[in-house]
């Protein structure tokens, strides 16, 4: 996502510069020393704008201000208790993934997972199957009895290519993706005093109105 967004940056970057006089000479130069740093190195500069956004992201979490969704601690709980096996499938590196699990799972769910297969274990990252693959095999089931859970047209790409039904839960930046290739897209994991709304399924979830491992079973079933 953010290399296919690169070739625009150059057109929004002198969009500021022209606003930039108003601000002052010193934001001016700062700007313009990121271009330049665009223009030499653009790998370089995408690996420097990937470790400041996750700074920035450990720093929230730690502060508290990420948290879980509605639905997710309760259905990792349930979801265990029936002896489900769980994993974590993620493009984010182990080291920016740990602190977000740690203060927002805490070590009572996180210790329901079985692994966690982050981006570095595989030569191709979401939207390539390669992750889910690996997670696949880990896991030693036959990908008929897997699902995955994603929030994000990538994501959904990568599950799908691997052989997964998806249930996607979507939020106010992926709305408007393309969802069709999902098992089901619904507004959330949703909880019993706060229901979730179905956007698409392929499944009869008209009786439920949150996620629950009956309804994890009705997507494995769907056609």
């Amino acid at each position: 996502i953010v290399l296919s967004r690169i070739d625009r940056l150059e057109s929004h970057i002198k969009r500021i510069l022209q606003c930039a006089s108003v601000i002052g000479q010193q934001f001016k130069y700062k700007v313009l020393t990121y271009l330049d740093a665009v223009e030499q190195d653009m790998g370089e500069w995408v690996n420097h704008v990937h470790a400041a956004k996750s700074r920035w992201f450990r720093r929230r979490v730690e502060e508290g201000k990420v948290t879980l969704r509605p639905g997710v601690a309760r259905l990792i709980e349930q979801a265990h208790a029936l002896g489900l096996k769980l994993a974590v499938v993620t493009n984010a590196s182990e080291r920016s993934l740990k602190p977000f699990l740690n203060y927002t799972l805490g070590a009572d769910l996180l210790k329901h997972f079985e692994f966690i297969v982050s981006g570095e274990q595989v030569a191709h990252k979401k939207p390539a199957p390669d992750l889910y693959l690996h997670a696949i095999q880990r896991l030693g089931l036959p990908v008929e009895e897997c699902l995955a859970i994603e929030d994000s047209a990538m994501g959904l790409c990568a599950a799908a290519a691997a052989g997964l039904k998806v249930l996607v839960t979507t939020n106010e930046d992926t709305r408007e993706h393309d969802f069709s290739a999902a098992t089901a897209v619904v507004s959330g994991l949703g909880e019993p005093d706060a229901p979730w709304e179905i956007i698409h399924s392929k499944a009869q979830l008209s009786g439920y109105t949150y996620a629950t491992p009956a309804v994890l079973e009705e997507l494995l079933n769907a056609a």
